[in-house]
C-alpha cells in the first residue's frame, strides 16, 4: 500500500547537477529546475558530434518557453499544454534536422522527463524516451514516468523470447515527425521528494540505492544530487550523469 501523502506543500525546493561521466569527452544532458516556473526538465540528447547537446537543449527551452506562459490551475488544460509543449520541440527539431540534411538514424534526437506543479498539490509527470522520474515518499521511491524503450515493451508485452538491449529508444523527440509523451497526473504532499534522471545514473545505480540515498539526504535536494552523481562515477560512470532533486515543503 502506498504511504498516504502529507499536507498540500507551501513550496519546492529544487536542485540539478549534470556531469560527464568518466568515459565520454561531451555531455549531451541538458536540465532545468525553476521553482518559480514550479518545473523540472532532464533531456538526454543523442546523434554524435555535438548533436544531441543541441537536441537536448532546444527542446529544453522550447518546453521552458511553452509552459513558462501557462497559469491554469485546470489541470486537464495543463496536461493538453505539456502535449502540445512536446509537439512544439519535436517540430522545431524535425526541421533542425531538415536543415542539416539529416534523416533516419542520422537525426539528432532527445528523450525528455518533466515534473510541472501546475497546482502545489498535483504534479505533471511527462516523459519521451527513458528519462526517469520517481517518487519518493515516506521509505518508499516509485518510478511515475514509463521507459519508452524496446525492452521496456518486450518487459510488457510479457517478455517472450530473448531480452532486447535495455538501451534501445522506441520513441524519442527528434528522429520522427510526430511523438507523444506519456503524461500522468499524481498528487504530492509535504515530505514528497521528487527525482528526475537521465539513464547515466538509473542504468547504474539500482533503485533500492537512490531510495538509500534520497532517504538520507533528509529533503537536501543539493546533497542528493550529489550522492546520486557520486554513485553513478563510483560505478564507472560509463555515460553521462544528470539528476534534478524536487523537495515538497
Amino acid at each position: 500500500m502506498a504511504d498516504p501523502a502529507g499536507p498540500a506543500p507551501v513550496r519546492l525546493e529544487m536542485a540539478a547537477l549534470t556531469d560527464p561521466g568518466k568515459v565520454r569527452q561531451n555531455n549531451e544532458d541538458c536540465c532545468f529546475a525553476d521553482p518559480d516556473l514550479r518545473l523540472a526538465l532532464v533531456a538526454d540528447g543523442m546523434g554524435g558530434h555535438e548533436a544531441g547537446e543541441v537536441a537536448s537543449r532546444m527542446v529544453v527551452d522550447e518546453i521552458v518557453t511553452r509552459l513558462a506562459t501557462c497559469r491554469s490551475d485546470d489541470i486537464q488544460a495543463a496536461m493538453v499544454s505539456v502535449q502540445e509543449a512536446v509537439a512544439s520541440a519535436n517540430g522545431k527539431l524535425v526541421a533542425e534536422n531538415v536543415r542539416r540534411g539529416g534523416d533516419g538514424a542520422k537525426r539528432m534526437g532527445t528523450t525528455l522527463a518533466g515534473a510541472w506543479w501546475p497546482s502545489l498539490d498535483r504534479v505533471v509527470v511527462f516523459n519521451v524516451g527513458d528519462s526517469r522520474v520517481y517518487r519518493l515518499r515516506g521509505q518508499g521511491l516509485t518510478q511515475l514516468s514509463q521507459d519508452h524503450s524496446v525492452y521496456e515493451e518486450w518487459r510488457r508485452a510479457g517478455a517472450v523470447g530473448a531480452a532486447p538491449r535495455r538501451n534501445i529508444l522506441s520513441r524519442a523527440i527528434g528522429p520522427s515527425d510526430e511523438v507523444a509523451a506519456t503524461v500522468t497526473l499524481h498528487d504530492c504532499g509535504q515530505g514528497d521528494v521528487i527525482i528526475l534522471c537521465s539513464d547515466g545514473l538509473w542504468g547504474v545505480v539500482e533503485d533500492d540505492r537512490l531510495a538509500e540515498l534520497a532517504r538520507s539526504a533528509s529533503g537536501d535536494v543539493a546533497a542528493l544530487c550529489r550522492l546520486a552523481t557520486d554513485s553513478a562515477l563510483a560505478a564507472g560512470g560509463p555515460d553521462n550523469v544528470t539528476v534534478v532533486a524536487v523537495a515538497a515543503g
